[in-house]
């Protein structure tokens, strides 16, 4: 994989950064992003083991998918598989049926530049 281009983003979890490759692309949260994540899935961890019956089996049900769904959140994507949406000044990353990072905001000409880049890359691998 080929690194072709950056966006730094930032959201009321901390910041974070697009990474786009000529084959994926992945979100690489800094250190309070990811502890302010891994905080709130802990957090329900606690809750779901003091809740009983039924709905502590619900509980941890549901903490297991978010956790899941945070692992591959955070894993690299085939391009072929990410749309992504830019809206002046922010970005959402949509992973199949799933819309990723909403509140992500970013620098519009920066988010402009990765648009491009990105669509040269997925039209590249949808071509060959």
């Amino acid at each position: 994989m080929q690194e072709l281009h950056r966006l730094e983003a930032c959201s009321l979890k901390g910041k974070a950064t697009l990474v786009l490759t000529d084959t994926h692309i992945f979100l690489e949260p800094d250190e309070n992003f990811r502890t302010e994540v891994e905080g709130a899935l802990e957090k329900g961890r606690d809750a779901a083991e003091k809740a009983s019956g039924i709905a502590g089996w619900i509980a941890e049900k549901a903490v297991g998918f978010a956790t899941r769904a945070v692992d591959r959140y955070f894993a690299p994507h085939p391009l072929t598989d990410v749309e992504l949406l830019f809206k002046h000044d922010r970005v959402v990353l949509k992973l199949g049926r799933t819309n990723m990072g909403a509140d992500l905001q970013v620098d519009p000409t920066e988010a402009y530049i990765f648009d491009a880049k990105f669509r040269d890359a997925k039209e590249a691998l949808l071509t060959k």
